[in-house]
């Protein structure tokens, strides 16, 4: 259990809400485009939203976000 509190601490609430929503376009993206298509579509959602966040000023653009909306993909790919 600690070693997943470590990782939550390090994640933090954003890169969960990050995994869990690529996590769940890429599955249902899966029943209506080939999986090859899903994966890099959901990956760019996540960059135009870093980008978003950057020129708007409402969040911050993070890399740690990007490869939350990986681990992610590679979740809901499975």
């Amino acid at each position: 259990m600690e070693k997943l509190n470590k990782l939550f601490d390090m994640i933090g609430f954003d890169g969960c809400k990050h995994i869990i929503l690529s996590a769940i376009l890429t599955v249902v993206g899966k029943f209506l485009l080939p999986l090859w298509v899903v994966c890099p579509l959901v990956f760019a959602l996540g960059i135009v939203k870093e980008i978003y966040d950057k020129v708007s000023g409402k969040g911050c653009a993070e890399n740690k976000d990007m490869v939350c909306d990986i681990v992610g993909i590679i979740i809901g790919a499975l």
